[in-house]
């Protein structure tokens, strides 16, 4: 499973993310910003590479083109905004 995310500005807008059932590999394949990992604050830019792992928070900020791998594949199901 793979998948192309554009970001522009923050996201989600309040709060973080968790996938709660599988970790992903995100390249950032354009751009710079900033990804906070349960509340460690990283900056990234061009060529990158990050694991998350599942059950962590993230946020992420800045104009990046991600590409994020994970396995089993990404569901809506196993992914929960926080606020």
């Amino acid at each position: 499973n793979i998948a192309r995310i554009e970001i522009r500005g923050r996201y989600p807008l309040e709060g973080g993310a968790v996938n709660n059932e599988v970790s992903e590999l995100v390249y950032v394949e354009q751009g710079e910003g900033n990804v906070s990992v349960n509340g460690i604050l990283s900056g990234l830019c061009t060529g990158d590479v990050i694991l998350i792992e599942k059950g962590e928070e993230v946020l992420w900020e800045g104009t990046l083109d991600l590409i994020i791998s994970c396995a089993p594949a990404w569901t809506k199901e196993q992914y929960t905004e926080t606020s």
